[in-house]
């Protein structure tokens, strides 16, 4: 194995044997990167079944509507109970009965604030209902809104982009772990950066090429960023040497000698 000895301690600092293999290396999955790619696959999974399930629920709420439009009849109720709900209490929910041949029926309609009648309990409003089905009903005039079709492409595609994106990372450490050159690297300098609403560390560092040569190139890291001076082990792009990993990385390993 190749070792460095890293200043201010007796420990050496190696590149693993698995990484010394010719290239291409075999490569497996650590626990994390099998954890990993099934949470991706589940995030495609998901933006189907979302997807499906938000169309199906449209196209039937779109139809409750039509039939009640075409058949509903309208009765007189009686709100039993009124209450505000969701975010700074932004809907009005009305808890009513009504009766129809003689049966008592319950119904809730959810109502936004800004379009609310404000029934109190014990007033009196129209309830329409299908006649086929009274226990479909709601205060005559505000039909269940449902959810909007153009739902369907911003929650499916913000699963999709999320799998696609643990899948492209996943994709450029196996291409690294397999063919990038192993080299012993020196952390130069270690400084803290915002990405977005995430803090990171980014640390400059500083490894031989094998043509001799010196190269800089940097890595972000989340937390448990190494110190200044402190040796690293890391895998680089042959062609592109600024594209670095810190190896061991946490989705994909080389796969030890001898290990099928």
């Amino acid at each position: 194995m190749i070792q460095v000895r890293t200043q201010g301690t007796t420990n050496a600092v190696q590149i693993p044997a698995e990484l010394l293999r010719s290239i291409p290396r075999d490569w497996r999955l650590t626990g994390m990167g099998k954890f990993v790619v099934g949470a991706a696959i589940a995030l495609g999974l998901g933006a189907v079944a979302s997807s499906v399930a938000i169309f199906i629920s449209a196209k039937g709420t779109s139809a409750l509507k039509r039939e009640m439009a075409e058949q509903g009849q309208v009765v007189p109720g009686v709100v039993v109970k009124t209450y505000r709900t969701g975010d700074d209490g932004k809907r009005d929910v009305f808890l009513y009965e009504f009766s129809v041949d003689g049966k008592a029926y319950t119904g809730r309609t959810d109502i936004e604030l800004r379009a609310s009648p404000h029934y109190q309990a014990g007033s009196s409003i129209p309830v329409r209902y299908l006649p086929s089905q009274p226990v479909k009903n709601w205060i005559d005039g505000h039909p269940p809104g449902g959810v909007p079709l153009f739902v369907i492409p911003l929650l499916g595609g913000g699963l999709l982009v999320g799998s696609y994106a643990i899948f492209r990372n996943l994709r450029r450490q196996e291409g690294l772990v397999s063919e990038g050159r192993a080299a012993l690297a020196r952390v130069m300098k270690v400084t803290r950066v915002r990405r977005g609403e995430q803090k990171k560390q980014r640390a400059q560092i500083e490894f031989v090429l094998l043509s001799g040569a010196r190269q800089e190139a940097y890595i972000e890291f989340g937390r448990n960023a190494p110190q200044a001076d402190s040796t690293i082990v890391i895998v680089y792009d042959r062609e592109n040497p600024r594209r670095v990993l810190r190896y061991p990385a946490c989705l994909v390993r080389a796969a030890k000698p001898g290990e099928s």
